[in-house]
């Protein structure tokens, strides 16, 4: 049995942990992104303290198999239209292929609308992975937005 549920303080270590092996999945040497422990922890409490949502997936031994979360922000040119940003969504690779990810971003979903989120905005990096997660998303309502492009300065 898996439970989802809000992160507290006590899971910042596991929250770090998952951070670093998200980081490293990701290969952000390709713009020099790096990874700083204590931005994360920092960012954490942020999600914690309202700003957004930050939850954990958990199986019946207590272990931490997943993490989502996302930051509110209001749309820029309609305040009454509040959006709900995925930061990060991360299972474990033990736990892939399982309803997990999902159990996760429906949660999130149903947190942020009983919050008054009006709109979720979910992101993917370009490669190979954009076109499978861009199927999943369209499967479950969302639309594409936008594409992003980074440059360091």
């Amino acid at each position: 049995m898996i439970l989802i549920r809000r992160a507290g303080l006590d899971d910042i270590d596991e929250l770090i942990r998952m951070g670093r092996a998200f980081h490293a999945a990701l290969d952000m040497s390709v713009c020099d992104l790096r990874f700083n422990e204590d931005s994360l922890k920092a960012t954490c409490e942020w999600l914690m303290s309202g700003n957004g949502i930050l939850l954990i997936a958990e199986d019946d031994k207590r272990v931490i198999c997943g993490t989502i979360a996302g930051s509110y922000s209001p749309w820029m040119l309609d305040f009454s239209q509040v959006m709900l940003k995925e930061n990060w969504w991360w299972v474990e690779p033990d736990f892939r292929g399982t309803p997990v990810g999902r159990w996760l971003e429906e949660s999130m979903c149903r947190e942020a609308k009983l919050a008054g989120a009006t709109h979720g905005i979910m992101g993917t990096r370009a490669g190979e992975i954009e076109e499978r997660l861009a199927r999943i998303y369209k499967r479950k309502g969302y639309k594409p937005l936008e594409r992003h492009f980074i440059k360091e300065y």
